[in-house]
């Protein structure tokens, strides 16, 4: 029995609409995940930035500090 079966299904084959229509699917599923992907790397390259703006002003402070329980606190 489950020779014949699979003996049908080796029979069977999508049409060429189908086949298109699932090309196109997986085409715009992987263009809003790609658009997603990129939304992403910007948000992160934005919180980079903000986070090495912060990293700065700190080694700032901890550079003008001239209070050593201030120096040691930044440390």
């Amino acid at each position: 029995m489950e020779r014949e079966f699979e003996a049908i299904l080796r029979t069977l084959q999508p049409s060429e609409d189908l086949l298109g229509m699932a090309t196109d699917m997986f085409r715009e599923l992987w263009d809003a995940r790609l658009a997603a992907s990129r939304s992403q790397a910007g948000s992160i390259r934005s919180e980079l930035g903000d986070i090495e703006r912060k990293v700065e002003r700190l080694i700032d402070r901890v550079v003008e500090a001239e209070d050593s329980q201030l120096i040691t606190g930044y440390e």
